[in-house]
């Protein structure tokens, strides 16, 4: 399956922001929302992108049902399979997510 750009994009967003301000070099601390009306603050991305996240959901389902369905070969337990459907159902839905925005 080949994804849009758009869905690309939207998977690649990281999940949680931290919005941080500068204190002296090398030195920060959590930003508050005084910091952030006056527009001074950092935005730090990190952890998992929305691809990620939707996969190990998914991946997770499918570890909890024993397995998946795959097309040629009936029911896996082969965690290779596993993962590239997690994979499939995270990128799918990234796209359905594109369709209503």
């Amino acid at each position: 399956m080949i994804m849009t750009e758009k869905a690309q994009k939207l998977g690649n967003e990281f999940i949680e922001h931290k919005f941080l301000r500068k204190i002296k070099d090398n030195a920060y601390r959590l930003a508050t929302p005084k910091d952030i009306e006056n527009g001074e603050y950092l935005v730090s991305h990190f952890g998992l992108t929305k691809r990620e996240y939707f996969s190990a959901m998914a991946l997770q389902g499918i570890f909890a049902n024993g397995g998946v369905e795959t097309m040629n070969f009936g029911h896996s337990k082969d965690p290779v399979d596993m993962a590239q459907i997690a994979i499939i159902a995270a990128n799918a839905l990234l796209e359905e997510l594109v369709k209503t925005e």
